[in-house]
């Protein structure tokens, strides 16, 4: 009925884990200019290599290569990575030695791990599409957001790439799913602690719901779901009081919000979703633009006093 038991879900991990292992042994690390990397990844058009910063990732990685202590800063921390371990050591010490600013150090280690990620794909019988979709979107999406936001040709959100170089997220359409414990009882659906969808929602473009809706169809299919699908989401697209005063009516946000049961929520500080309305962290109400309808309310919304949050919902789908 559900997505997978845990024993059955544990032994699925354990495999995987296992396929990673074998293939990361056996792949060298590329030692040669950013150049190469960068004509990979075009070939399988996954990143925007725009003249002006692409120059400029060539000339942060040539610093680094011509530098022994450096590169091998870097080889470790790519090492360290792709084994599942937390590199932010190994890349604060690249940053402060290179002068190079940190959102680009952690960049060019993605670009640069993604390469052997290719390689983790292949192995595990993943497409170049699927590759594409999942990690190169990202990268792009992320960098993108951080020119926006910092003005820096580089990547914030370092962390929230681990479970995409572990193969554990992939995008299956409009929304990426993984694996997670869900971590509530579920009316007689599930329990606490069995393994269910999580769906995460890219800054890719309109949230239609009719992509919505594919994608979890494409994720049912792609995780082999028999029966019930239960798929989980914590965002602040799904905070009530959002829902309540600042989303459109009848807009693709309350649509989306009105596909799930919202069974908790919590009140968050500006910093940690208003970017994503505003493209700044600057929390001064008298500089954010309002120049779109959501703008407009989310600002009148803060003015009189009021908090972001997000909510937790679950929703329930069958294509049996």
């Amino acid at each position: 009925m559900l997505l997978l038991h845990m024993n059955q879900y544990g032994q699925l991990v354990q495999e995987k884990l296992q396929q990673c292992k074998m293939v990361i042994g056996d792949i060298r690390l590329f030692t040669n200019s950013l150049t190469k990397l960068m004509v990979m990844q075009e070939e399988l058009k996954t990143m925007p290599f725009g003249d002006i910063w692409a120059k400029y990732c060539e000339e942060c990685f040539a610093k680094i290569k011509a530098n022994i202590e450096l590169f091998e800063i870097l080889t470790t921390a790519e090492n360290h990575y792709m084994m599942g371990y937390n590199p932010k050591e190994d890349l604060k010490a690249l940053s402060d030695k290179s002068g190079i600013h940190r959102y680009t150090v952690d960049m060019l280690l993605l670009i640069y791990s993604s390469v052997r990620l290719l390689k983790i794909y292949a192995a595990q019988g993943y497409s170049e599409e699927l590759y594409s979709e999942t990690v190169g979107q990202s990268i792009r999406l992320n960098i993108d957001t951080c020119k926006e936001i910092y003005k820096v040709v580089g990547i914030f959100v370092f962390f929230g790439f681990k479970r995409l170089f572990q193969c554990e997220r992939f995008a299956l359409g409009r929304l990426q799913f993984e694996a997670v414990a869900i971590p509530y009882d579920y009316k007689d659906i599930c329990k606490k602690g069995d393994i269910v969808l999580s769906c995460h929602i890219p800054a890719s473009g309109p949230l239609l719901i009719e992509d919505v809706e594919s994608a979890f169809k494409k994720a049912y299919e792609f995780f082999m779901i028999k029966g019930k699908m239960v798929v989980v989401c914590s965002s602040w697209m799904l905070y009530p009081k959002h829902y309540e005063k600042v989303f459109p009516k009848n807009s693709n946000l309350s649509r989306f919000y009105e596909l799930f049961d919202i069974i908790d929520q919590k009140e968050k500080p500006f910093t940690a979703d208003a970017w994503r309305v505003f493209g700044t962290m600057n929390p001064d109400l008298s500089k954010l633009p309002q120049k779109t309808t959501l703008q407009k309310n989310l600002y009148n919304y803060l003015k009189d006093g009021n908090s972001m949050g997000s909510g937790y919902g679950i929703l329930v789908r069958n294509y049996d």
